[in-house]
């Protein structure tokens, strides 16, 4: 550890951390989350990596890699989604910590330090980190409007870990840590699901009474540029990945506030039937709103569209394909 640290920090720092990453033909994004892990602060850890059936050299990448860290591992299988492969690098972990990334993450030098600290501050818990766009990466309006919504977020959580209420029951699998003793008590992640698998798994400590943090000072940046039409799909993605766990776990309908069922009223409706179509989408793609509207109204636009075409108009987008 750094000399910074105090004596305390030094004697109270957990032994082993295993990082597990898993991957699907993002060699490139892959390799930053490598290199950022390299520059951590913290250094006893390993690192697991699941090779989701990329086809796109990231196997030889890895074996590239393996000489620059003490403890690299990787195993790659068919094609099995999301859950499966993160159970199974959990299953592979010999740390007792658990800090999960998704390959298009990159992370801060004190990021593994903080996990660290957190858990040694709250035992069994579960510490979600930041999941920021980067602001050096912004190309557009869509992607600065992607930004500050993110960055209006995180102003309304707090500058300090705190504890999430349960009706906000929020965790990212692209970041967050968990006791691995803790997670096998979860059961790891359904497989059923691949999408809402993150919820589902913080839906479940939270009954166990463990508890979620939602942890500022553990920053990691997302390593991608979306497009609004690229960005509406992940958005309805999402929405119908809650739909299937709200299916398989009747109990979860309405209980928080990612699964209440959303029912506009009658005007609303109208509102995104005539704006939120994919004509729309495209022109927001092409920047033509900058030249027309206030940047405030550009955003609430945005949002209408979005929302409208993700959540009450899904069928409009088999025309985006």
């Amino acid at each position: 550890l750094s000399d910074s640290y105090s004596y305390w920090e030094r004697k109270s720092i957990m032994e082993k951390v295993s990082i597990i990453i898993i991957t699907y033909n993002r060699k490139d994004k892959l390799e930053s989350l490598l290199n950022s892990l390299l520059k951590q602060t913290y250094k006893s850890f390993e690192v697991v990596v699941i090779v989701d059936g990329s086809s796109d050299g990231t196997d030889e990448l890895l074996q590239n890699y393996q000489s620059k860290f003490d403890s690299l591992r990787f195993e790659v299988h068919q094609n099995s989604g999301r859950s499966f492969s993160r159970n199974k690098g959990a299953a592979l972990a010999s740390g007792n910590l658990l800090i999960f990334f998704d390959d298009d993450m990159e992370i801060l030098p004190d990021c593994i330090y903080q996990h660290v600290h957190h858990h040694q501050v709250h035992p069994q818990s579960i510490c979600v980190g930041t999941q920021e766009e980067c602001e050096a990466k912004i190309v557009n309006d869509f992607d600065q409007y992607r930004y500050d919504v993110g960055q209006l977020w995180e102003q309304n959580i707090v500058a300090e870990s705190k504890i999430i209420p349960r009706f906000y029951t929020y965790l990212t699998a692209a970041h967050f840590s968990v006791e691995q003793s803790d997670f096998m008590k979860l059961g790891g992640f359904e497989e059923k699901l691949d999408v809402g698998e993150d919820f589902d798994l913080a839906v479940r400590a939270q009954d166990l009474n463990i508890s979620l943090y939602y942890c500022p000072k553990n920053r990691a940046f997302h390593n991608n540029v979306l497009t609004c039409m690229a960005f509406v799909k992940k958005q309805n993605e999402y929405y119908t990945g809650y739909q299937k766990l709200t299916q398989l776990k009747p109990d979860t309908l309405n209980k928080y506030s990612a699964t209440t069922f959303y029912d506009p009223s009658i005007l609303k409706r109208i509102i995104y039937f005539v704006v939120a179509n994919p004509k729309m989408v495209r022109l927001i793609d092409q920047e033509f709103f900058v030249s027309v509207l206030p940047r405030k109204w550009r955003y609430f636009f945005y949002s209408i569209v979005i929302t409208g075409i993700s959540r009450v108009y899904p069928y409009r987008l088999k025309k985006l394909y």
